[in-house]
């Protein structure tokens, strides 16, 4: 594939319709997309085009406006003229769409080239991408806040670094790095919180590709749930034994 611009992507060649086929044209899709976004009341910020060589394949990715420091809100899109793969759309904090195929984000939805594909269709679609999108992104900001209020010791952050390079939230040839985030982090902080331990991994997989950012935000927030979980069995077992 290459990276084009919007222009670029508009000036592919339609490909006419058949009776069971239906070839949206890229320029359709980006079309409705937009609408739905826009009625949605967002905005896109950043906007990034992908073609296969003859132009028949297009994989986009749109950022949307937000105000969080640690996270974007995407929307991805995937076309093809030539019968190689269904429309799709993913919706979610960080989404992939590449060229090798590889469609992902917290929401999926895939449309066939059908006779019975219409505009309808894929508007609908993007409806419910915005709303999914919306819907995932407020989870995840109360599960960030929730991060905000949890105090941790030093002894805690030692014990998560040493899950965190376990479990592959980064490798232990970072942990000088890490220190040097977590510093950062805390500099203005009396009291240090899990938020100020995700902001320093977070830190370390700026320049990651996607595949590992995705993988290792995963990887992050799985053990920062076990840990929560973790601590909440341990109040209980204080207050039951104390009965």
């Amino acid at each position: 594939t290459m990276q084009v611009t919007r222009a670029e992507v508009l000036a592919v060649p339609a490909v006419p319709f058949t009776k069971t086929w239906h070839p949206y044209h890229h320029g359709d899709i980006i079309t409705q997309a937009g609408i739905a976004i826009k009625e949605a009341g967002l905005e896109v910020v950043y906007e990034k085009y992908e073609l296969s060589l003859n132009g028949m394949d297009l994989f986009t990715t749109w950022r949307i406006a937000n105000d969080a420091r640690d996270h974007s809100w995407e929307i991805g899109f995937r076309n093809s003229m030539q019968k190689r793969f269904a429309l799709g759309a993913v919706a979610g904090i960080t989404v992939m769409v590449c060229g090798n195929l590889c469609l992902s984000g917290e929401w999926m939805e895939l449309i066939k080239h059908t006779g019975g594909m219409d505009e309808d269709r894929i508007g609908n679609m993007f409806d419910r991408a915005v709303v999914e999108l919306i819907k995932s992104l407020h989870l995840y900001e109360r599960w960030v806040n929730s991060l905000k209020e949890h105090l941790v010791t030093q002894d805690q952050i030692k014990q998560l670094a040493f899950d965190s390079m376990k479990v592959g939230v980064f490798a232990p040839s970072k942990f000088d790095h890490f220190l040097k985030a977590y510093e950062e982090e805390t500099a203005e902080n009396r009291a240090v919180t899990l938020y100020n331990y995700q902001g320093a991994c977070t830190r370390l997989m700026r320049g990651d590709n996607l595949f590992q950012v995705q993988r290792r935000n995963a990887a992050l927030e799985t053990l920062l749930r076990g840990f929560v979980n973790m601590e909440a069995d341990e109040v209980i077992a204080r207050i039951n034994g104390g009965v």
